[in-house]
């Protein structure tokens, strides 16, 4: 059994934005499905607000900004700031080598071209230890 079934579960939706169903959860981490539907319940119940949607014949989707608000209740640092980075570099490492247009990345966060500016500085510092660059064309 995986040491945290919770957090690989939200893990996997915070990095796939469509609908997942419980067969392709419970194959991509080795769990049944009846697991993923028992954890999905119990995360739920964890926080203030429901942030794992379900639709019947469409699986499970992570409601990112409600995740957003409910890790930001449980913590008293600056959470969100890392979450969304995190979010964003999630996002371009898995659509490189292809281009992605930044504002349609983070048009549902709901942040200023200021804010935007900020986060690709701070990301692009971070990727450097790994030889990589965020170029914003």
């Amino acid at each position: 059994m995986p040491k945290d079934i919770d957090q690989q579960i939200i893990d996997y939706l915070l990095t796939h934005t469509e609908f997942t169903t419980s067969d392709e959860l419970s194959s991509e981490l080795g769990v049944s499905s009846k697991t993923i539907t028992r954890h999905v319940g119990s995360i739920n119940k964890k926080f203030s607000k429901q942030i794992i949607n379900a639709k019947r014949g469409q699986g499970y989707k992570l409601d990112y900004a409600t995740y957003l608000d409910v890790a930001n209740e449980n913590s008293q640092t600056n959470s969100s700031v890392k979450l969304r980075r995190e979010y964003i570099v999630t996002k371009l490492l898995f659509a490189a080598p292809n281009a992605v247009m930044i504002y349609d990345l983070v048009n549902k966060l709901y942040i200023s071209e200021s804010v935007l500016q900020t986060d690709v500085k701070e990301i692009g510092q971070r990727l450097e230890k790994w030889d990589l660059k965020l170029v914003r064309k």
